[in-house]
């Protein structure tokens, strides 16, 4: 049976570590923005519970974070 250190290990691995391109491509950016707000429609934009109504809030903050970034005004963080 596996230790939790060797359960956190084996997921690590598992993860590929996101390229610093990802974060700095703006067409991969504006795919995320499209899913999330794919995602926002499918959970409606109000939510029917605090569970819902917490990722709405998410969801939209994420959607202004990729769009201030496209519009130039946050910069990403290099690694």
């Amino acid at each position: 049976m596996k230790t939790e250190d060797e359960k956190g290990k084996m997921s690590k691995r598992m993860r590929p570590e996101p390229l610093h391109e990802d974060y700095t491509d703006p067409g991969r950016v504006r795919e995320e923005i499209e899913c999330i707000e794919a995602r926002l429609a499918e959970i409606g934009h109000d939510g029917d519970c605090a569970y819902e109504k917490a990722m709405v809030r998410f969801f939209q903050q994420q959607v202004e974070i990729r769009r201030d970034w496209l519009d130039g005004g946050l910069e990403v963080a290099q690694g």
